[in-house]
């Protein structure tokens, strides 16, 4: 039996909810060199989820045939009995057509070879690793790269979802 239809139903995008191709061009033009610059530019070329790109290792990404691979997504959950502390966790996707193959553009294959030069290294071989090699915290992306590069391109404040 298939679910009901109040679980079938889908948002509807506006325009305010994403960026367009020449916002996004702005955006770029306006973030760091490296981490987020790659970052920005795989979300907005890929549809890939903010969790899934953190969560994204160099082993997913075959850059000679132009694809990448999501099969995993990145969650932080508090520590128990200490509540000021987190622990992050990788989970398979939650569906089937989560764990899916993206052909990726040329020069996103480019930007990620020039990354991959760059990238810190990471115990789990993450492409997107904080500066100390650990999983990165989606609260730090917005707040030290999106949200910094949106205000210099000015633009409207929007999340990682809208590339």
């Amino acid at each position: 039996m298939k679910g009901s239809d109040e679980e079938q139903k889908t948002t509807e995008l506006t325009e305010a909810d994403v960026l367009a191709p020449d916002e996004i061009k702005r955006l770029l033009d306006n973030s760091e060199d490296g981490f987020y610059r790659t970052l920005f530019m795989t979300a907005a070329l890929t549809g890939a989820r903010h969790d899934e790109l953190l969560a994204l290792q160099w082993g997913d990404i075959d850059l000679e045939a132009g694809k990448v691979w999501i099969r995993r997504n990145l969650s932080w959950a508090k520590v128990r009995g200490n509540d000021e502390k987190t622990k992050s966790r990788f989970y398979p996707p939650k569906t089937k057509s989560g764990n899916r193959n993206l052909p990726i553009a040329s020069e996103l294959v480019s930007a990620l070879k020039k990354w991959k030069l760059q990238c810190p290294p990471s115990d789990h071989d993450l492409v997107f690793p904080s500066l100390s090699g650990q999983p990165g915290h989606r609260s730090n992306v917005l707040r030290f790269g999106l949200f910094p590069a949106l205000s210099r391109a000015k633009l409207r404040r929007v999340n990682m979802h809208s590339l």
